[in-house]
């Protein structure tokens, strides 16, 4: 037994299941999300009203929300857990702050902090490092295609360059377009009512500008 998922599969008791927890969990994400942006709110407010014991209360109730929802298996935004952690140390480091005294669990702060921050470049890092990958590939092609071309073909190149930006940018581009669909032998009106693929065969209305047409 089962139900249709939109592909018209008919799925079992177990995907079902599946579905539905990984929808309860988002949402429990999504609401732990809201809970501790809330409590980081009041402590903010507790450090304007110069109340260190209001702020760090606050900030304890967020470590503990962090540890509940993290055994049920709901985890908490990476930056509303640095920012807890940066904030709760940096009141107990101020004088007032020190006058309140500490708990044993403080003094894992900065140790917490300083993984979960390493945790976080790391992965941006990576993401980084991916797309900066891509790019040198897409760089690279466009070198070797800028190569396989005379440079007496790439006299556009600069016209472009000369008419992007100018006042007469609007008419120039216009009579581009013109000149496009003449020798199409179509009007543009007409173009526009083809299939996607006559219209990805053509350059007319795939650039709004010469900086787009550049990349043509």
């Amino acid at each position: 037994s089962g139900i249709s998922s939109v592909h018209k599969q008919v799925l079992s008791m177990d995907q079902i299941l599946k579905q539905l927890l990984a929808k309860a969990v988002n949402e429990c994400e999504e609401a732990q999300r809201l809970v501790v942006s809330a409590l980081n709110g009041l402590a903010a407010l507790s450090l304007i009203n110069k109340d260190a014991n209001g702020a760090i209360e606050k900030y304890r109730k967020v470590l503990a929300e962090i540890e509940m929802a993290k055994a049920e298996g709901v985890k908490t935004d990476t930056l509303q857990q640095l920012h807890t952690l940066h904030n709760m140390g940096e009141v107990l480091r101020s004088a007032d702050g020190r006058a309140l005294g500490s708990s044993c669990a403080d003094a894992s702060l900065e140790e917490r902090e300083a993984k979960l921050r390493n945790q976080y470049c790391a992965a941006q890092t990576d993401n980084v490092m991916q797309f900066l990958e891509k790019y040198q590939q897409a760089a690279e092609e466009v070198g070797s295609r800028l190569k396989d071309n005379n440079e007496g073909n790439l006299w556009f190149l600069e016209a472009c360059d000369l008419l992007n930006g100018g006042s007469g940018q609007y008419d120039a581009l216009k009579k581009v377009e013109s000149e496009l669909m003449e020798a199409q032998g179509s009007r543009y009106s007409q173009h526009r009512k083809q299939s996607r693929g006559a219209e990805a065969e053509s350059m007319v209305g795939r650039f709004s500008s010469f900086a787009g047409l550049k990349l043509l």
